[in-house]
């Protein structure tokens, strides 16, 4: 039985319930559409989430929605069965509930998930930040002994000494904890699936400068065919507060690329000055990798629990951690791994990089995050790209 609750749609969020019973299987990820009444015009994918548990929830970004027209939602559950296979099911199977979108429509909370506060790096003192560069090393996960095989392709490392002690310390310090970018830990629960924790988000060009110059050699140049355009300035400062029974995590997931739909960039001015006429240029933007920094200790230092754990399913398909894939977080550490694609997670069923932000059961967890942006010629994109080749490889070598 599948059923779509209407009593959140005003709220900007669709809940789609599943019967595991019934469905014989555990969804992986939700989907929300939406169709135009006026027009007829089907959105297939306003947002995803992701799945694991008998509810999930997708607020949808008002900015995605035509103001004053009228859409029919559904939301489909995209779930993975025990042979591997996965199903498509939606609810409705004829969208019936309607609503006229408009601004005030939308909650405060999905209001709130918009906003973007001011740079945390000009919030920090003038002198907060080395000029030296710093000594970085690298360490590169996956543990080939127990069968979790990261191939060369795909970028999975931790960095070490990205920031210093006494830099992650001012970041910290500076991190508005209210006004525009800061979500509370209620905001968060009601706004995201399976997240505790709070939340403060910026547009910081002046941060993503800093990092990308310490990082940039190990920022591989092409993804998927795309170029390598900037690390990107929305950052994301989470802050997990440890408590015995409920402490702040962020269950599995796979990271999902910004934006869900390739962007059309507007022509560069050096396009012009290479004599290519800029209407005849076009490209397309999209993440590929995701890049955090931790900037506290873990391993009972300033807090217990909150790994990061990568994780794989056992015999009988429960999620268990990966041999080798549980790093305590280190303050300037900074973890810089692939997005994996949800499409190729639906064709295939396999996932490399699939992840947990543990519980932290004591202390204060505080880390930042945001994307690595990379340019494409071709916006219908090799959906599996790096990740999809590896695995092709990986089945034709035990087949």
């Amino acid at each position: 039985m599948l059923d779509v609750s209407a009593q959140s749609i005003f709220t900007g969020r669709a809940t789609l319930t599943w019967d595991r019973q019934s469905g014989g299987g555990t969804p992986t990820h939700f989907v929300i559409g939406a169709i135009d009444a006026t027009t007829g015009a089907r959105h297939e994918d306003i947002a995803r989430e992701e799945g694991g548990g008998a509810i999930g929830c997708v607020v949808v970004n008002a900015a995605q929605l035509t103001v004053g027209r009228k859409m029919h939602f559904f939301v489909t559950a995209i779930v993975e069965t025990a042979h591997g296979a996965t199903l498509r099911c939606s609810a409705p199977s004829e969208p019936s509930k309607s609503i006229t979108i408009d601004a005030k429509d939308f909650s405060t909370v999905a209001h709130r998930r918009l906003l973007v506060g001011p740079s945390v790096h000009a919030l920090c003192d003038a002198d907060s930040f080395s000029e030296e560069p710093p000594a970085i090393t690298e360490t590169r996960l996956g543990d080939p002994a127990s069968g979790w095989v990261i191939p060369d392709e795909i970028t999975c490392v931790v960095l070490h000494n990205v920031f210093s002690q006494s830099e992650c310390a001012a970041i910290v310090a500076a991190v508005p904890s209210s006004g525009d970018g800061f979500m509370s830990e209620v905001d968060v629960a009601r706004a995201y699936r399976g997240r505790v924790c709070s939340r403060f988000k910026s547009d910081d060009p002046a941060l993503s400068d800093l990092v990308q110059e310490r990082v940039q050699e190990y920022l591989p140049h092409t993804v998927d065919g795309g170029t390598f355009l900037r690390i990107n300035p929305g950052w994301r400062h989470v802050h997990y507060r440890g408590a015995a029974d409920g402490g702040g995590h962020q269950e599995y997931h796979i990271d999902g690329r910004e934006p869900f739909l390739p962007a059309q960039l507007e022509a560069s001015p050096l396009d012009a000055a290479e004599g290519t006429p800029a209407a005849e240029v076009e490209r397309f933007l999209q993440s590929r990798l995701t890049l955090m920094v931790y900037l506290n200790d873990g391993g009972g230092v300033n807090f217990d629990g909150g790994a990061t754990t990568f994780l794989t399913k056992d015999e009988e398909g429960n999620l268990q951690p990966r041999v080798g894939g549980r790093y305590d977080p280190v303050a300037g550490d900074c973890l810089l791994f692939y997005q994996e694609s949800i499409e190729l997670l639906e064709d295939s069923g396999a996932t490399l990089l699939l992840h947990q932000g543990s519980v932290v059961t004591r202390g204060e967890k505080r880390m930042m995050r945001t994307v690595v942006d990379y340019v494409f010629e071709d916006p219908t994109l090799d959906y599996g790209g790096a990740l999809r080749c590896a695995w092709n490889e990986t089945l034709s070598a035990s087949g």
